[in-house]
């Protein structure tokens, strides 16, 4: 018997029983990036971009919330139930994209700097943002 039969043979009695080798992927066998929907999980939802607005449908209604008094995680699970996207989609749009952490984004929007920050982000839309936003004193 071979050196490497007797390894080989004890290997495979260590690796439990059902074992099987994954198959090796190559960038032939691999699925094109939009070949079809991709799905999350079990619900069966539709990811990826879907046509919204960074400021009208995510940072805007999310700080309406927060102004209302809802704590920034149920503003963010409000906007994702109301899309139909996932809630990491929501705290992207509301925080890494600004270039702020989730704690900044909280306290920006309750010490009214969230205004000066959309203001110079989006430059165009100023007036939108001034009539959705309540400045705080």
């Amino acid at each position: 018997m071979s050196l490497k039969q007797y390894f080989s043979g004890n290997i495979l009695k260590l690796i439990p029983h059902g074992f099987t080798k994954r198959k090796k992927t190559t960038k032939s066998n691999r699925k094109p990036i939009n070949a079809e929907i991709e799905t999350t999980g079990n619900n069966n939802r539709a990811l990826g971009p879907k046509g919204y607005s960074q400021l009208e449908d995510y940072l805007l209604p999310v700080i309406s919330q927060m102004q209302r008094g809802l704590t920034h995680t149920k503003a963010f699970h409000n906007v994702e139930n109301q899309l139909d996207v996932g809630y990491s989609t929501v705290i992207d749009r509301c925080t890494r994209a600004l270039g702020l952490t989730t704690n900044e984004f909280v306290s920006y929007v309750q010490s009214g700097k969230i205004i000066d920050l959309l203001e110079s982000k989006f430059p165009e839309k100023i007036e939108m943002i001034r009539q959705n936003i309540v400045e705080r004193a």
